[in-house]
């Protein structure tokens, strides 16, 4: 399990519009797509999310919306 201690102190890289390629845009792409994937699959669960029913709907939409890109 991720203690909330590792997700705050993670580092992220912001990387320039003008430095993405087709490989970055590839990579980039599917580690997005498998964190809303994951997220997809807790569910409307009320102790995760706020609006659970809302949120897990527009999960479900984002996840098909991946698939186009």
């Amino acid at each position: 399990m991720i203690k909330l201690k590792d997700l705050l102190t993670e580092n992220f890289t912001v990387i320039k519009a003008d430095k993405i390629d087709h490989k970055v845009w590839k990579t980039l792409k599917y580690a997005l797509q498998k964190q809303f994937f994951e997220l997809e699959k807790i569910g409307p669960d009320f102790g995760v999310f706020q609006s659970a029913q809302g949120t897990h709907k527009i999960l479900k939409q984002i996840k098909k919306l991946m698939h186009k890109l």
